[in-house]
């Protein structure tokens, strides 16, 4: 296991693809299982970096294990982001406003769960989160746009 050390940030424990469920709190619950993308629906990932670790911009796509949010959360959060933080909406682990949004519109079959963020990184969560464990498909990163 490598650790990266980043000034003014945590270290942060880098390893292979590490099984999320072992780190999931016993309680927490999916509000679905695992299933499969329509091909229609598109969903946001939220970055502070236009260079986004989640993102394989080279083919085009989300990597394993990414979270992401619904268009539609997304968009409420952007409309209304005088009065909802989406770092808090989203309890995204630092405190950098997002900065870029990154349109996914996984392909018939990719496989997502979704299901309610929970607080976490002193964070109150309450939006929608959708999960990837095996990311999606070769160029379904649709858009790149500006927060």
């Amino acid at each position: 296991m490598q650790l990266l050390v980043l000034p003014g940030i945590e270290v942060v424990p880098m390893s292979p693809v590490a099984s999320f469920m072992e780190t999931t709190p016993a309680n927490f619950k999916w509000l679905s299982e695992a299933e499969p993308a329509d091909g229609a629906e598109t969903f946001v990932r939220l970055s502070a970096f236009i260079d986004d670790i989640r993102i394989d911009k080279s083919r085009q796509r989300c990597i394993p294990y990414t979270f992401t949010t619904t268009y539609e959360d997304a968009m409420f959060c952007r409309r209304h982001k005088r009065m909802i933080d989406p770092c808090d909406f989203f309890a995204l682990p630092n405190c950098v406003q997002p900065k870029w949004m990154f349109v996914v519109q996984p392909k018939k079959g990719d496989t997502l769960r979704r299901g309610k963020v929970m607080p976490a990184f002193n964070k109150n969560g309450g939006g929608t989160e959708v999960f990837f464990s095996r990311g999606t498909s070769d160029y379904t990163l649709v858009d790149i746009i500006r927060w």
